[in-house]
């Protein structure tokens, strides 16, 4: 019984460390699960309100891979700005566009709110990357990521970028899910 429980875990676990949360669309990021939302909600029972925003502040204080711009309404909601290179097809070649983002996350008892992701800017040396193309940027040499269909032009730019911000999604489940044990430290 043992071996096939952990059995289960290792083929469960990878499945949900890569689920996706949210999903680029032309007018931006959707809930994966429900398209007509432009946010995912987290469940965390065993944390009121002021837990969970100290968590999430917590992980932006020490996330050093990224130099986050955070605003903050305490125990309300965190908005945090960053820009990151983020690889999309330019032409035939992938090259990174260094994106610049605002992540909001809001709080509530037992639960979380993370706002669909607003990509501000991608830019690279040659020019700028779009979702899509509007009407003043017709004759203007760029990339987009869907046509004016609203077709995927840029298949690799998409999944890039959903695939990072639904990692970002994970790094804050994981912040839930480790144990504090900074007052455990008490053997000086």
């Amino acid at each position: 019984m043992k071996k096939i429980f952990q059995l289960l875990l290792v083929l469960c676990l990878p499945a949900a460390a890569h689920a996706q949360y949210f999903e680029l669309t032309p007018d931006g990021f959707v809930n994966a699960s429900d398209p007509s939302k432009k946010y995912v909600v987290l469940e965390f029972p065993d944390n009121n309100q002021k837990q969970a925003y100290d968590k999430v502040d917590q992980y932006f204080q020490s996330a050093t891979e990224k130099s986050y711009d955070v605003v903050r309404v305490p125990n309300d909601r965190i908005s945090a700005t960053a820009t990151t290179p983020i690889t999309a097809q330019a032409g035939i070649f992938p090259r990174p566009y260094d994106t610049q983002y605002t992540l909001t996350i809001r709080f509530k008892d037992g639960r979380i709110r993370i706002d669909g992701p607003s990509i501000d800017q991608m830019s690279a040396e040659d020019g700028k990357l779009r979702l899509y193309p509007t009407e003043p940027q017709k004759g203007v040499d760029g990339y987009f990521i869907f046509g004016k269909d609203g077709k995927v032009k840029n298949n690799p730019g998409k999944e890039n970028l959903e695939q990072f911000f639904n990692d970002f999604v994970n790094e804050i489940i994981v912040v839930f899910k480790t144990t504090d044990t900074s007052d455990d430290d008490d053997d000086w």
